[in-house]
């Protein structure tokens, strides 16, 4: 085990403390099924290095991303190596140094495979070792647990809203989307005002309720999960009256079951059993971010992305 305070490797049979730094170890039961270390590393990779808030299913990604890459790279070396063994072996054309071949092959095939597709988020799990790792007195100060905006400090609310000059709207299915994109600073980077289906925050309603009255040309975005609810969420919004959108065109810059299928990096994260449904904030936040950046550009929603290629050929969403 390694200890997340100063990366001393302590044995397991020295105790729950590290050996150095007598730190107490979070997860030290082996069926934990993580460890401290991984965990701290996780919350470094989904708040790019402390330098980004994000969400628990945000983190939860990040687990399953890591848990392919890990468990894929290892059935690669290890099926390399038999692969190596067993044609040394085959050399001589002996039914074991075919058995080993093909055991090595499998192995390399279903490593490459596990690296490209992770297993789904389990975000029940996830909130199991926050919980655990909150109560052991350790804080994870840019872990968005519940919207906070309507109760933020000063520097969270906006008290002239032009500021940063409003150029679109961004409505989003989900309070927490609201702090995931204000805290991260995107709605001033994108001059966007982000405000939730439900009309949190709520002293931004009536500055957007504003905007929509004295400026019928302003882009209207509609962000929200890739699944039945969330591609109702238009239809919601028209019924309750709570903006004035009719007559505006409206891009629904949300994904769909059918686009998780299609984006490789994601395809897994929303897999067939669940009918490819992804919560919008399952995806990694610089993918979530960049895509709306582009998309906010064009006006065009992120679907419209996802076959488009840069100058070096890469996809530029996905």
């Amino acid at each position: 085990m390694k200890c997340p305070a100063c990366k001393n490797s302590h044995r397991r049979k020295d105790g729950p403390k590290c050996s150095k730094c007598e730190r107490p170890f979070v997860f030290f039961d082996r069926g934990a099924g993580i460890t401290d270390h991984r965990f701290s590393h996780l919350i470094d990779r989904a708040s790019a290095a402390g330098t980004q808030y994000f969400t628990r299913n945000q983190l939860a990604t990040q687990w399953a991303l890591a848990g392919a890459r890990a468990g894929g790279m290892a059935r690669i070396v290890v099926g390399s190596i038999f692969g190596l063994s067993g044609g040394a072996v085959a050399i001589g054309v002996t039914p074991v140094g075919a058995v080993i071949a093909v055991a090595g092959l499998a192995l390399l095939i279903s490593g490459v495979v596990a690296r490209r597709n992770p297993a789904p988020p389990d975000l029940s799990r996830m909130q199991g070792w926050i919980a655990q790792w909150t109560a052991a007195g350790h804080e994870i100060p840019l872990l968005l647990g519940e919207p906070g905006l309507d109760r933020s400090p000063p520097q969270f609310r906006e008290p002239d809203v032009f500021d940063y000059g409003v150029e679109r709207i961004l409505i989003v299915q989900h309070d927490i989307l609201v702090d995931l994109f204000v805290r991260n600073n995107v709605h001033a980077t994108q001059r966007a005002l982000v405000i939730s289906e439900r009309g949190y925050p709520s002293y931004l309603l009536p500055v957007a309720q504003r905007l929509l009255a004295t400026s019928p040309d302003l882009p209207i975005f509609l962000l929200h999960d890739a699944d039945t609810q969330g591609l109702m969420m238009r239809a919601r919004l028209e019924r309750s009256g709570m903006l004035p959108l009719a007559g505006r065109r409206i891009i629904d810059a949300g994904l769909t079951p059918r686009d998780v299928g299609r984006i490789g990096k994601l395809r897994a994260l929303g897999p067939k059993a669940r009918g490819n449904a992804l919560p919008a904030d399952a995806l990694p936040f610089a993918l979530l971010a960049g895509g709306f950046a582009l998309a906010f550009a064009d006006n065009v929603p992120l679907t419209d992305l996802i076959d488009r290629k840069d100058p070096d050929g890469r996809a530029s969403f996905g």
